[in-house]
């Protein structure tokens, strides 16, 4: 024999009571609830427009739970996931006892994707001349995504600071280039220049001594091979054999 699931028995329980209740005497609200990714869901068996801590018809509560299956205040949760309280201490209900708000309150602990979905509160009323109605409080948990507003918000202020911080290194590094090529760059030539010997320097011309005479085609001479030359001509010449 097959075992019905909970989400069966539900969808029964469901048929059954609102075909038993005029539709027009149904009242039903959603609630987006948006969290962040393992923060606490905190879901309350009321709306606004309702304020059932205030009527005299409350009858009784219960929970639909995301994967379809009825919680009531009698009904084992796994309590590292979730809590099912009444109401708060201090708060009296105007319909009495309080044990019919057993279930007011559902917290959802350390939420993540197993229990992101809808979660439904069903309260029954019944009216001094024994009519009864529904009223149905839908909670969309984390159904359009998780909050991650936090996230988004350091994202943002980290490239906040990374644009800033490469803006002041590019305008470092410009500047360094032109003190380089303005102050480091134009003394090369003349840094070199003072670092070569005399030797180097008399090939290149840049050397005034009283020793060295240059001729026309830019060769070095002594003055002392210029004096031989002068007295090898005149001891060859007719006039310096004679004398």
């Amino acid at each position: 024999m097959m075992k019905s699931s909970p989400i069966s028995w539900t969808l029964a329980f469901i048929i059954i009571l609102f075909s038993s209740v005029d539709c027009a005497s149904t009242d039903k609200y959603t609630i987006d609830l948006k969290i962040k990714y393992f923060a606490n869901g905190y879901l309350t068996c009321d709306h606004p427009m309702l304020n059932i801590t205030r009527r005299s018809d409350v009858d009784s509560l219960f929970w639909i739970m995301e994967d379809g299956s009825l919680v009531t205040s009698n009904s084992k949760l796994n309590p590292k996931q979730y809590i099912l309280q009444g109401l708060p201490d201090g708060v009296k209900a105007a319909s009495q006892p309080n044990s019919k708000y057993d279930g007011y309150n559902l917290t959802i602990l350390d939420a993540d994707d197993d229990v992101f979905g809808y979660y439904t509160c069903v309260i029954l009323f019944t009216n001094s001349i024994g009519h009864p109605k529904i009223a149905a409080i839908r909670y969309g948990l984390n159904i359009n995504g998780a909050d991650f507003s936090d996230l988004m918000d350091e994202y943002k202020h980290n490239a906040i600071v990374g644009g800033i911080a490469a803006g002041v290194l590019l305008v470092l590094i410009v500047v360094i280039g032109f003190v380089w090529y303005n102050w480091c760059y134009e003394k090369v030539p003349e840094e070199e220049e003072e670092g070569l010997d005399d030797v180097e320097m008399e090939k290149r011309g840049n050397v005034n001594s009283d020793d060295a005479t240059y001729h026309n085609d830019g060769f070095h001479v002594d003055k002392e091979d210029i004096e031989k030359d002068q007295n090898m001509k005149d001891n060859s010449s007719p006039e310096g054999s004679r004398l």
